[in-house]
């Protein structure tokens, strides 16, 4: 055996001993030298599902593996930090992933300074603009921590970073990441732009109960349906919290506008159905463009981020899609959601049925003083009472109890057959013309103001 204290005169014995036992100079380095061990968190990130079919998640793994067989004193933390299907172009990793956490965690001190942070590169970790993304760099290297980009097996960290080289490449890198994603997204609106001139469908851009198929649009018969039943029932006056307890109810499974698959169904579903012009066949463009938009951070402090945000592009598209529902339908479901939107300006506890307002009087306009016809009735002191009384102040005043009044009066409506009254009517084609006119009407307006 090879004297020990002779493990520090040079490389040679080192080498020499690592060939002696078998371990490769790195490890016997590391014996030697009595270097600490480092914890080690390892970040994957992605953009799109198109690229976690690929082979993104495989390459940053490899690169880390291989960073770590390098520096054998780096112990892994089996903590996952994975944002998968998460932009680093605005900074949603940050502010809502995976990576935010971690910076978090930094912050408050629960990972150990002197932790290194592997990256596949810089873009994985940012694709802000370079004075933003070098604020990220330093809100983590501020905690001890150090930042290794696994491509090219730099460590990154406030001392490295005095070097003017250092410096300068890292920023240059971080601000092509920023131009790349930049590039993209514009290349996208151009293509967007020019399928919207040719007037060819869209992929991408159905509504929920309407699918592509060889180029054109179908339905998707059984949502299509529960969009039927949706505008006939909030025609007939059902609300939309009934709406949804009949559907969660049956079990049918809610697909619409910002819900995941399987959820239950809510009035806000119900409400972007109701609102959606797609039901009839129309199609409004939007675009995206990157706005200036104020917000808070954790300390309240106002600050100005970017933010994407939908706005309208060029002219309505009528009979873009397959219309769900006749034009009568419509023009009487947006009449009574008006109507709605009307009280609801004047009374923050508005019903979510159509026309639905805080109900003071159930008998408003509806009942009278049948002794003295010219007479109303009124409220007083929670009593319905004749008008009557007030003008002849000698009278015997009638008083009911407003709620035992009102109880009565909906026990016995609850079991009323209220089909029995009258038989719908087709609209006719004198309707049907006048519901279309005030349709486009609309929404010439709505373009107008826009």
């Amino acid at each position: 055996m090879p004297n020990h204290g002779a493990a520090h005169n040079g490389n040679k014995t080192s080498y020499a001993i690592a060939s002696y036992n078998n371990l490769d100079s790195s490890t016997i380095r590391a014996i030697l030298e009595n270097v600490e061990q480092k914890r080690v968190y390892s970040y994957i990130r992605f953009s799109s599902a198109l690229q976690e079919q690929g082979d993104s998640v495989r390459r940053q793994l490899e690169l880390r593996d291989k960073v770590l067989k390098e520096h054998r004193n780096w112990v892994l933390d089996e903590t996952p930090l994975e944002d998968y299907g998460i932009s680093a172009y605005l900074g949603k990793n940050i502010e809502n992933g995976a990576l935010g956490v971690f910076i978090k965690l930094c912050e408050a001190g629960k990972i150990p300074r002197g932790s290194v942070l592997i990256v596949e590169q810089w873009d994985r970790l940012s694709r802000l603009p370079a004075l933003d993304a070098i604020a990220v760099f330093s809100r983590i290297s501020n905690c001890g921590v150090d930042i290794c980009t696994a491509a090219d097996g730099k460590v990154h960290s406030r001392e490295s970073m005095q070097k003017t080289g250092n410096l300068l490449e890292s920023v240059l890198k971080m601000q092509l990441a920023n131009e790349e994603s930049q590039k993209k997204a514009d290349r996208i609106r151009e293509s967007q732009q020019k399928n919207r001139a040719s007037g060819k469908p869209i992929p991408g851009r159905c509504p929920a109960w309407i699918k592509l198929k060889d180029g054109k649009f179908e339905f998707i018969p059984e949502r299509a349906e529960i969009v039927r039943q949706i505008f006939q029932m909030t025609a007939d006056g059902v609300g939309m919290r009934q709406i949804c307890d009949k559907f969660n109810k049956a079990k049918l499974e809610c697909w619409g506008p910002g819900t995941r698959k399987g959820k239950a169904w809510w009035p806000c579903v119900i409400s972007s159905i109701l609102h959606s012009e797609a039901v009839i066949g129309r199609f409004l463009p939007f675009m995206t463009e990157l706005h200036q938009v104020d917000s808070k951070n954790e300390r309240g402090e106002v600050i100005v981020v970017p933010k994407w945000v939908r706005v309208p592009y060029g002219t309505v598209r009528e009979n873009y899609f397959p219309p769900a529902i006749d034009m009568a339908l419509w023009q009487k479901v947006q009449t009574g959601l008006d109507g709605s939107k009307k009280i609801s300006k004047t009374n923050q506890q508005a019903a979510g049925r159509v026309g639905a307002g805080l109900v003071q009087n159930l008998f408003t306009g509806i009942c009278f003083d049948g002794l003295h016809p010219d007479c109303t009735m009124q409220i007083i002191n929670k009593n319905l009472q004749s008008d009557y009384n007030r003008r002849e102040p000698d009278s015997k005043p009638v008083r009911w109890n407003i709620v035992d009044l009102e109880d009565l009066v909906l026990k016995y409506l609850i079991e009323f057959d209220f089909s029995s009254l009258a038989e719908p009517k087709p609209a006719s084609v004198e309707q049907l013309a006048l519901a279309e006119a005030r349709s486009k009407h609309q929404s010439v307006a709505k373009q107008s103001e826009r």
